[in-house]
């Protein structure tokens, strides 16, 4: 097989796999409802909020979290020191 067409194979058979279900990422709240269901902007990202989801800490705007993902859904906000946002 030509080196090029091989190339061109694998790299849309990597294209084709599954995307990570566990996804976390540190942010700075920036926006939030006024109770904890709804969407929040965190680190520029709006997330989604259910009753579901685990809230750890005082979740003020301006506080540094580590928002994580399980399959799409945010399944934790965790308040974490600012040094991790930045």
């Amino acid at each position: 097989m030509k080196p090029l067409l091989w190339l061109a194979i694998t790299s849309l058979s990597l294209l084709s796999l599954p995307a990570q279900a566990k996804e976390d990422f540190y942010g700075i709240i920036q926006q939030r409802p006024s109770g904890t269901v709804g969407t929040w902007t965190i680190g520029d990202r709006a997330v989604t909020v259910t009753d579901q989801t685990e809230l750890e800490g005082n979740l003020v705007v301006g506080t540094c979290v580590e928002v994580d993902f399980d399959n799409g859904r945010v399944e934790e906000i965790e308040v974490e020191p600012l040094s991790k946002c930045r």
